[in-house]
């Protein structure tokens, strides 16, 4: 007979017991999981503006976060019945199967600055609405400065870019600066590409100058090599302002990123409808 010393032999219990807790507090695999419901809703986008020669309207379904992943193509809700108001007067905007969207000329229907216009969609059940106000004035630029820096290589300098506007006293203002520069090589090839592109606001600065500073690397291959760079400042109006604010921001590139939610002034569904005023500077290097 083997004689186990009582204190080993509790031991010996107690660390069974331990390892059979264990075994017993181990999750289960997951093998069955109710999704939520989510039923896709027509998203609305619009950008209204009088110095545009078109309304654009463009109308697709949400993808929920479990649904199927789809194309741009397959998204596009091309049998609804868009239209536009300005209160007194009702157009529809017709379907454009070249451009997926909902085109409208605006010799038909002219967007009038400081009035208020209201796009609707309706597909089956679904109806969208958004509302915007247009602002009332154009805003140009006052002064802009382009400085040329030779780099390291002959073929190769900085710009650098400084401009100002002046801003409307009275009033809440909203701006967008939009830098993109067309450049041609040799008179064959032409490369266009976004230098800068921000959001601003008023704020503190009422009434005052407002300032950007963007930079941008140039490349000449050859003695015919030139680039032109446009400049355009938008006076929007706070519907704009806010989309782009968070859609600049947003890369969505980042898998592990926490859901983004994107600004919408739609009822009804999701998306915007805005407006905004444009200018634009041009500077040939």
């Amino acid at each position: 007979m083997i004689n186990i010393p009582i204190k080993n032999f509790v031991l010996a219990v107690l660390l069974i017991s331990f390892i059979t807790l264990l075994s017993s507090c181990r999750p289960k695999p997951v093998t069955e999981v109710n999704l939520p419901n989510v039923e896709a809703q027509l998203v609305l986008y619009c950008f209204l503006s009088p110095d545009d020669s078109v309304i654009e309207v463009q109308v697709t379904k949400s993808v929920p976060v479990f649904g199927t992943t789809l194309s741009n193509k397959d998204l596009t809700v091309s049998n609804a019945d868009v239209k536009i108001s300005n209160g007194l007067l009702t157009a529809i905007v017709p379907f454009n199967l070249k451009s997926n969207k909902y085109i409208l000329s605006q010799n038909l229907f002219p967007i009038i600055a400081s009035r208020t216009y209201t796009v609707t969609a309706q597909s089956g059940a679904l109806s969208v609405k958004g509302t915007t106000s247009i602002p009332a004035h154009i805003t140009s630029l006052t002064s802009v400065k382009a400085q040329s820096i030779q780099g390291p290589a002959q073929d190769e300098s900085e710009v650098l870019f400084n401009m100002n506007w002046k801003d409307e006293q009275g009033i809440k203002n909203y701006y967008r600066i939009h830098l993109q520069t067309r450049v041609y090589f040799s008179a064959t090839d032409t490369f266009t590409n976004v230098i800068g592109d921000e959001m601003f606001n008023d704020e503190n600065n009422e009434g005052n100058q407002l300032n950007a500073q963007f930079q941008s690397y140039q490349y000449k291959f050859n003695s015919t090599d030139s680039a032109d760079y446009f400049i355009y400042l938008l006076n929007t109006d706070v519907h704009y302002y806010e989309y782009h604010l968070r859609r600049l921001a947003y890369a969505g590139d980042d898998p592990f990123s926490e859901p983004f939610q994107q600004y919408s002034n739609v009822n009804g569904g999701l998306g915007v409808v805005c407006s905004f005023r444009k200018s634009v500077t041009k500077i040939t290097f």
